[in-house]
Formats: structure tokens, C-alpha cells, sequence
């Protein structure tokens, strides 16, 4: 009577065994193909500057410094290459996945939710978002796993039967601070968190879990102090950094943001809204997504799970109108922790075991739609090089050949992406915005016979990045 149910639960164990298998070897695909990019370049340079002098650059930057610390750990042991950097951001990508396992199986319980589960991860080892961003140096690929981490753990502390000790809350502080510290839109997801916490607690009555978790956000305020008064002794450089060219583009149109940030969700490439196919596709999987959640909502079964699923995606993703607001010309990058948010909705409703005909081929028809634009995301990414990463290798190759050891090159401020992929002979300095007339004096000190000097930018126009807003 045994053996079904071993060989069930066998069946399980390897399915989710060559979805892992799966995703780990679609992250490691070509993953020192492209070459560093500008702000890759800056990681990797605070990689190898000692912890104070990273602390410092980041006090006058908008992004705080655990993510170059970790990295600058991870490149001690491994080497700076461009591989092994890449490689830190893979393990995140990858982990993901169980993030994403767990979190279903709590939110949706153990048998009802492994189906579901297992819907998940497929959808995130595919999801052209978490596989771009887990071959960039950057900390993008470590935040979809803490607000799941985050949103699962309160879903657990708030429910009536649940009776937490004290490394539970520890346990949440401490995801709290590490995610205030690699990134500060962990600021909406920890806003939520807490509103949701409060509410339940007050409506409830439970003052001792009430009391523990107001302990908890007094401790990851006083362990966050560090961070925010440097931030507040240096808010006037933090300030200009976050509006740097705000006054110069026009506000994002709501439609084509709301296009922006949805064609992101499922391409995980900012460019590809200007494609026709994946406006086509990306609109088809937005109405076959609607229209099952709304018969999901009608559903008594389904529909507190389905309401709660497109809350703790829908809110805190509707931080990017914030961000736009204060950065018009930003990347939807910064709103990609919360994108995966959208992966739960999608597995629960693809999951559901349907008697209704009509539900089954919408079902049926949003998986495809989701299955075909994640394809062609990836498509894009590995195989057309109008999506590949700024050629500073190409640059390199050029200059390599280009410039004698008598010349000299000089980059834009923090372009260190050149530096590492450069290794010609002649120097690069980077003379800074303020300090050109400085460097021009020093050019003749470089050498005895100076013959040349190469410049670098970035490509210049009268509009954005994304080729819509316009500036004066």
C-alpha cells in the first residue's frame, strides 16, 4: 500500500531535483560572454578597495555597501575575475528557487502547495529577469529571496495559531537590516511587513507578539543607525545623486511606465517594450492573468489566497511610481526585487485544479503565454546582440591595439568597467568631473614622448536611455 506513495514522493524529489539542475545550468550559460558593463566595472573596483574606502563611496552614493562587502569577500577567495563575480550573483539566482519552494509551501500548506510549488520554480528557473540578473555583478540577483524570505516569515508570525520564539524574531530583524543594507526599496517591503504585522496584531489583540515585534523594529533601527546617520551627515551629496538629471527629462507618462514595469516583469529587459511580438505577447498575458484571477476572486476556495497573492505583489511593486516620480529617466531594475512577486499569483492559478473547461484552456493559455515570452526574453538576451551588455571588451580589444605604451586614455568618472577589461600597455586615468583641467596639465608627466591620448564616453543623445523622454 506503501509503494505509490514512496514512489509518488520519488517522483517529486526528482522533478524538483532537474528543475534546479535546469536552472543552475541556464544561470552558467555563457556567463562570461558579455563583457563588464559601466556600473559591473564599479562593482568590481569597490571589490577591491578596503571596507572603509567602500563605506565611504557608498555614504556619498544612494545605494548602501553590504552587497560590495559580501562581493569583496567572495572575489578574496575566489579572485577578481569577471566569472567568479558573475558567479556570486548565479548562487543567487539559484537560491531563488528553494526561496520560492519554501515560500509557496508556507503560504499554500505542505500537500496543497507542493503542486504549486513546483509551478513556481519552474516559472522562476525560466524567468528571463532572475537569469539576467544572475550573470550581473550586481546585488539585483540577492533581493527577489529576501522579500519572500521577509513576506513569508511575517505571513507565519501573523497567523493566530502561530507561536513564536525568540529566534523567530531575531531571525526576522536580521532579514530586515541585511535587506535595508543591500538595497533601500527594501525600505517599501519592510514598510508592508510591518503595516500588515500591526494591523493583525491590534485587530487581534495579541499585545505580547505586538510588544516583540515593535522590540524587533527598535532593534533594526538602533543595528541600521550606523548607516542612516552617515547618510543624513552626507544628505546633500545622496540628494543630488538621487536627482542628478531628474530637471532635465520630462515625467514618465503613467501608461508607458505601467508598460514598462509589466514587459520588464516577464523579459527582465528594459529595451525590449520597443519589440511588437513582445507588446503582443506581454498584452495577451496580461488579459488570459486578469481574467483567471477575477474568476479566482469569485471562487469561495480561492479567493482570500488569490486576494492576499496579488496584494504582496501589487503593493509593494507599486513603489516604482515613487521612483519615477524622483528619477524619471530610472531602470526598471529597481523595482525587480519585487517582480517576482508576480510568480506566486501565477503558479497558484495555474495550479488550481480546475472542472471548469473554459478556466482549464485560460489556464492553459496563460502558461503558454508566460512560457513564450519567457523564451524569447532569453532569446534576446543570449543571442541578440542589440540586448547585450555596453561592448567595453570590443572598446578594450581596439585600444589594445590602437595605443602604445606612450599614450594615454582617459575614461569617464568611475568608468572602471575598461580597467578591467583592458590589458594593453598604455595608463588610463579618469579625471573626474571637476579635475579635467588638472589632468590635462599632468598629461605631459606620463611619459617623455607623449604622442596620443584616447578618449571615452558613453554614447550621448538628446533622449534617455530607454529612447522616450527628451531632454532639453
Amino acid at each position: 500500500m506503501n509503494k505509490p506513495s514512496v514512489t509518488h514522493h520519488a517522483s517529486r524529489i526528482t522533478a524538483v531535483l532537474v528543475i534546479l539542475l535546469a536552472a543552475f545550468a541556464l544561470r552558467i550559460y555563457l556567463l562570461d560572454a558579455q563583457s563588464i558593463w559601466w556600473d559591473e566595472g564599479i562593482s568590481l573596483n569597490l571589490a577591491r578597495s578596503p571596507m572603509l574606502a567602500i563605506f565611504a563611496d557608498r555614504v556619498r552614493n544612494i545605494h548602501p555597501p553590504l552587497y560590495f562587502g559580501l562581493l569583496r569577500g567572495w572575489t578574496g577567495l575566489t579572485g577578481l575575475n569577471i566569472f567568479s563575480a558573475r558567479y556570486l550573483s548565479v548562487l543567487a539566482s539559484w537560491l531563488q528557487l528553494a526561496v520560492m519552494f519554501a515560500f509557496m509551501r508556507l503560504w499554500l500548506g505542505r500537500e496543497r502547495g507542493w503542486r504549486m510549488a513546483v509551478i513556481a520554480m519552474l516559472l522562476v528557473a525560466i524567468s528571463p529577469l532572475s537569469v539576467i540578473y544572475g550573470q550581473e555583478t550586481r546585488v539585483y540577483a540577492m533581493l527577489p529571496s529576501v522579500y519572500l524570505g521577509l513576506l513569508g516569515l511575517t505571513f507565519w508570525l501573523v497567523r493566530p495559531s502561530a507561536a513564536p520564539r525568540w529566534y523567530h524574531w531575531v531571525l526576522l530583524g536580521l532579514g530586515e537590516w541585511i535587506g535595508l543594507h543591500l538595497h533601500y526599496l527594501t525600505l517599501f517591503v519592510v514598510a508592508f511587513i510591518n503595516i500588515w504585522a500591526a494591523l493583525v496584531y491590534w485587530r487581534g489583540r495579541r499585545w505580547g507578539c505586538l510588544r516583540d515585534w515593535l522590540l524587533v523594529q527598535a532593534g533594526v533601527g538602533l543595528a541600521s543607525l550606523p548607516w542612516f546617520t552617515a547618510v543624513l551627515i552626507n544628505l546633500t551629496a545622496v540628494t543630488n545623486e538621487a536627482n542628478a538629471g531628474a530637471l532635465l527629462t520630462d515625467p514618465v507618462p503613467l501608461d508607458f511606465l505601467l508598460s514598462q514595469v509589466w514587459v520588464f516583469h516577464l523579459t527582465g529587459l528594459a529595451g525590449s517594450l520597443a519589440v511588437p511580438l513582445v507588446r503582443w505577447l506581454a498584452g495577451a498575458t496580461a488579459v488570459f492573468l486578469l481574467a483567471l484571477w477575477l474568476w479566482a476572486v469569485k471562487d469561495k476556495g480561492m479567493r482570500r489566497t488569490a486576494v492576499w497573492l496579488a496584494l504582496v505583489w501589487l503593493v509593494p511593486v507599486s513603489s516604482a511610481l515613487f521612483v519615477w516620480s524622483v528619477r524619471s529617466f530610472s531602470h526598471p531594475r529597481y523595482i525587480s526585487m519585487y517582480a517576482i512577486g508576480l510568480i506566486p499569483l501565477a503558479a497558484f492559478l495555474l495550479g488550481a485544479r480546475y472542472t471548469n473547461l473554459a478556466r482549464k484552456l485560460l489556464a492553459g493559455l496563460l502558461a503558454l503565454g508566460l512560457t513564450a515570452i519567457s523564451l524569447l526574453g532569453l532569446w534576446y538576451y543570449f543571442v541578440d546582440p542589440a540586448f547585450a551588455k555596453d561592448d567595453m571588451r570590443g572598446v578594450a580589444r581596439y585600444l589594445e591595439t590602437a595605443a602604445s605604451p606612450d599614450d594615454l586614455i582617459i575614461a569617464p568618472d568611475a568608468g572602471w568597467a575598461l580597467e578591467f577589461e583592458y590589458s594593453g600597455d598604455a595608463p588610463i586615468t579618469q579625471p573626474g568631473f571637476g579635475d579635467g583641467e588638472a589632468v590635462w596639465t599632468a598629461v605631459p608627466n606620463w611619459t617623455d614622448q607623449p604622442r596620443r591620448v584616447f578618449t571615452l564616453a558613453p554614447a550621448t543623445g538628446d533622449r534617455d536611455w530607454q529612447g522616450f523622454l527628451p531632454f532639453v
